[in-house]
């Protein structure tokens, strides 16, 4: 399997964005050399030239126009990945065990885990009977800004 470089694979993209070299060159801060060998090296690491001359300018090949495909998805899962990951940071997402009796639950942990489920949809709940050893998962169905919550047995 190929070890990815993924700011080889934004040069690319900044190149068919761009159209030509130099302004690649200019959005990435880079000299018009360092992003011709960045994508030299990436069409020597994949076995396929990624640009081919055009006059005095370069133009993408048929199989850098498949890569940027890719490329597109990969950057967009990066992105969902940082956003999810900042989301755990911040307690917006991730997972939150409860422990309380039956009692309990209707009374206090219900609208509390409805409250929470307006400030952080993401985060998966459990509640734990520890009299019974009973794990119930929270499932959330938001309906008209208002979510609604089920108990379920995992």
């Amino acid at each position: 399997m190929t070890d990815w470089d993924l700011r080889r694979l934004r040069v690319l993209q900044a190149l068919d964005e761009c159209g030509t070299v130099t302004a690649a060159a200019g959005r990435l801060h880079l000299t018009p050399s360092a992003v011709s060998q960045q994508l030299a090296a990436l069409g020597k690491q994949l076995g396929a030239p990624m640009v081919e001359p055009d006059g005095r300018r370069v133009r993408l090949t048929s199989a850098a126009r498949l890569l940027l495909g890719h490329a597109e998805r990969v950057f967009g899962q990066l992105e969902q990945a940082e956003a999810d990951l900042a989301g755990y940071l911040h307690g917006a997402a991730g997972e939150v065990r409860i422990g309380a009796f039956a009692t309990a639950i209707g009374a206090l942990v219900v609208p509390a885990v409805r409250r929470l489920a307006l400030d952080a949809p993401a985060l998966r709940i459990t509640v734990t009977d520890p009299r019974r050893a009973t794990h119930l998962r929270i499932r959330q169905y938001p309906t008209a800004g208002s979510p609604a919550c089920a108990c379920t047995a995992p």
